[in-house]
């Protein structure tokens, strides 16, 4: 076995361990090993482990955040921002009303099929738009380098369900993924991978 991590009481709710990892490959076993500080002390515990939430929408692509495609996603949707534009750069959107950038970079080569829906704050469907654009060297490369012409997935129709697709996705390549609120209502966007053998680098 490989040591990854030994903790104390680095926790923020008392004297008891806390252990953050990332980079874990899907699949593989972690073994934990814990005790008691001073071994006089039988009692039960509880072991918590957990997938950190996911961080909150940006609308400036340069802070895009990271979308792993073994999770599911549903985060808060924006509402009150204004289009950043329409057509041209952003294909087949003719307005980007309260965007939310995203960007994955490609670990296992495939397709890579995104299911994507929104919903109001009660439970209604909302209209939800998309677009893609891909491939890039790096997220940098990316914010500066879309174009009509690497647009790859987009979708401006009124549905509150849309589906995004990266066709033949290649290890080490970076696609970009802006998601709007084209209805300006406050709720959620849930997204995840439902379809292709693609995955990117968590």
């Amino acid at each position: 076995l490989t040591l990854l991590e030994c903790d104390d009481d680095d926790s923020e709710n008392g004297l008891m361990p806390m252990i953050s990892r990332n980079n874990l490959t899907a699949g593989d076993t972690i073994w934990i090993r814990f005790w008691e500080y001073g071994n006089d002390n039988q009692n039960t515990f509880s072991i918590c482990a957990t997938i950190p939430p996911p961080p909150s929408q940006t609308s400036i692509c340069a802070s895009a955040n990271p979308f792993c495609t073994s999770q599911s996603y549903t985060v808060p949707n924006t509402s009150g921002v204004p289009s950043i534009g329409g057509n041209g750069v952003y294909g087949c959107l003719g307005s980007t009303p309260n965007p939310a950038w995203y960007y994955m970079q490609v670990q296992t080569a495939g397709d890579i099929i995104i299911g994507i829906s929104q919903v109001a704050a009660n439970g209604d469907s909302l209209d939800v738009d998309y677009a893609v654009w891909g491939p890039f060297t790096s997220l940098a490369a990316a914010c500066t380098g879309i174009t009509a012409g690497n647009n790859i997935s987009c979708s401006f129709s009124p549905d509150p369900t849309e589906v995004a697709t990266i066709l033949n996705a290649q290890p080490g390549q970076y696609y970009l993924i802006l998601l709007t609120n084209y209805s300006d209502d406050p709720g959620s966007i849930t997204f995840q991978q439902i379809g292709g053998a693609g995955q990117s680098s968590c």
